[in-house]
């Protein structure tokens, strides 16, 4: 058997419900192929997340906006798993893609994304709120996260602000929570 990988990185958004599909998915394909007397190593699940700490839920929103316009365009070919709202969003976000502004706040993809989008798809709010959301989707069955801070083009101390609760906070924290 050819080794392709053991481990998986997805990027869907910080919602259970898809992290959840993501991790059944996985697993259901793993049992078809054992059933089928093939061999299936077990594999790492993670998630590329975005995720904005602060206090400040306009600043924050802003913060993640170009990220969240990548992650979201991601999602263009898989919308049928998507709410209708969201899809909608999905497919906005793709007609207006601009690769030459690729993760910038200030992109015409990035401007039409709601902000009950980014609250819900990325992972944004109190070092607590934060800390809470993505142990939350570790045990669904998460083995790993990427965690992706602010857009390129975001003011450099709302950055380093949000940058630094992760650091301090939420990251020791998680540790603690799965030590």
């Amino acid at each position: 058997m050819i080794d392709i990988g053991d481990r998986l990185t997805v990027a869907v958004g910080a919602e259970p419900e898809r992290i959840g599909w993501v991790v059944r998915s996985v697993r259901t394909a793993r049992e078809s192929r054992m059933a089928a007397g093939l061999e299936a190593e077990a594999i790492d699940i993670g998630a590329f997340v975005i995720v904005g700490a602060g206090t400040d839920q306009r600043s924050l929103g802003e913060l993640v906006r170009g990220n969240a316009s990548i992650s979201a365009h991601f999602q263009r070919d898989v919308t049928s798993s998507l709410s209708s709202p969201d899809a909608t969003v999905v497919a906005e976000v793709t007609s207006r893609y601009d690769t030459y502004h690729h993760g910038l706040e200030h992109a015409s993809q990035a401007e039409v994304i709601p902000a009950d989008f980014l609250n819900r798809f990325c992972v944004i709010g109190a070092p607590d709120h934060c800390t809470e959301r993505l142990c939350q989707l570790v045990e669904l069955g998460l083995s790993h996260l990427a965690i992706v801070s602010g857009s390129r083009d975001i003011d450099a101390s709302v950055r380093e602000s949000s940058d630094h609760l992760i650091a301090s906070e939420v990251l020791p924290a998680m540790r603690d929570v799965f030590a």
